[in-house]
């Protein structure tokens, strides 16, 4: 059992000053415990996390594992809660340079927004990935979405631009800049939605 403090603060108003008194209760309650165990599979670029949930505690749990290539960590992932006993598998991991910040995929290939460094295209075979295709056309990419026939991105500065891509090679079909910073970006087979910070919601159509 683990005991928790519970801090408790009356204020009372006198002669214009307020007069404070602080006690603890000392309350008691169930911690889940886990079991970590050691990495197997190891190679240079994946391993087999382990680990256990051996008690719940009687709460709603949240199972992952922090993971990374010093002790500072940097990276974390969650698992599904209705298992006690589990494991995380990492694939593979590409670095091609410049700020990954956020990811999208179809049925082909996983795009990417890389900040100054553009938009990339990857293809996956279960095993390793493969750079397609890279397309900068300034400024900061900074997300990603896509309706199946092209790839729009939000890009800062610079508004909102719409590619196609064919397997090999990104084109820029239209840039749409009405001000603010275009942060996020979700599309559904209608319209492009964006987020812009200060500047709001916005929802775009669009007719190549």
């Amino acid at each position: 059992m683990k005991k928790t403090t519970l801090f408790l603060v009356f204020m009372l108003l006198f002669n214009g000053f307020i007069m404070m008194n602080q006690f603890m209760i000392p309350v008691s309650a169930a911690s889940p415990t886990v079991s970590t165990d050691a990495a197997t599979s190891i190679t240079a670029t994946s391993a087999t996390l382990n680990g256990e949930l051996v008690n719940d505690g009687g709460k709603n749990c949240t199972i992952g594992f922090e993971y990374g290539t010093s002790d500072s960590y940097g990276n974390d992932v969650t698992v599904n809660t209705e298992v006690t006993a589990f494991d995380i598998n990492l694939e593979e991991t590409q670095d091609d340079g410049g700020i990954y910040k956020q990811v999208w995929g179809d049925d082909s290939y996983i795009y990417t927004t890389c900040s100054g460094e553009g938009i990339r295209a990857y293809s996956f075979d279960g095993s390793s990935f493969s750079l397609e295709d890279t397309q900068y056309d300034g400024d900061y990419y900074q997300d990603v979405w896509g309706d199946g026939t092209y790839v729009f991105v939000a890009n800062m500065n610079d508004g909102l631009r719409a590619y196609s891509f064919d397997g090999a090679t990104f084109t820029l079909k239209d840039t749409q800049d009405d001000g603010g910073y275009y942060t996020g970006v979700w599309a559904d087979d209608s319209y492009i939605f964006t987020a812009c910070t200060a500047d709001g919601l916005r929802a775009y159509s669009f007719n190549s």
